[in-house]
């Protein structure tokens, strides 16, 4: 497990969602900051504190920087695109 400074506050969140999702309340985390802050090493730490089986599953997407300008574009690395539902 990597080493994270000061990101307790994101830890506790992270603890808080889990326990939600045990309980059957679903959430989501997204992660977003500059390189070598540790965002990696966040969700890992999450992944690991989740523990087998993860509640819900865990799933992972990465951003790219020629898709900064287009909102979720991650998505569609999370099961193929996002559908409106009318």
């Amino acid at each position: 497990m990597g080493v994270l400074y000061e990101r307790e506050e994101a830890v506790e969140a992270v603890a808080r969602l889990l326990e939600e999702a045990r309980q059957g309340v679903g959430g989501t985390v997204l992660v977003q900051g500059e390189a070598g802050t540790g965002k990696t090493t966040l969700l890992q730490r999450a992944i690991e504190m989740a523990g087998p089986p993860a509640p819900g599953g865990v799933l992972r997407a990465r951003g790219a920087a020629m898709e900064a300008d287009l909102p979720f574009a991650f998505a569609e690395q999370l099961g193929g695109g996002i559908s409106s539902v009318t």
